[in-house]
């Protein structure tokens, strides 16, 4: 379900929604010197009560590199629901694919 589809879903069950991606909706703040959301991804998930804002100067040891690889060898989920087929099965993807995709240049993006 694309952000829109699960933004009517909410609605339609008396839900406030506002479809955003990752990406877009936003706009460069001048005195930030920054491209910034017009919506903080970070406190809509603090207030949906998906965790905590934390403090991005705490030192944390890192996790172990995985060893093993999670996924089934026969599994090829994510690379034939790729909607542009840029992953390849391999540690690399067609990463021209995606971009146009995701901007919009084939297919609509985002």
């Amino acid at each position: 379900m694309h952000t829109i589809g699960l933004s009517y879903f909410l609605e339609d069950n008396n839900y406030l929604a506002i479809p955003t991606g990752a990406i877009e909706p936003c706009n460069y703040n001048a005195d930030l010197q920054k491209t910034v959301g017009l919506i903080s991804l970070k406190y809509a998930a603090y207030q949906a009560g998906l965790g905590i804002i934390g403090k991005n100067t705490l030192e944390f040891e890192s996790d172990p590199i995985m060893s093993k690889n999670p996924c089934k060898d026969s599994c090829t989920l994510c690379i034939s629901n790729c909607p542009v087929q840029a992953l390849r099965g391999s540690e690399f993807m067609d990463q021209q694919k995606c971009w146009n995709y995701a901007f919009g240049e084939e297919n609509g993006g985002e």
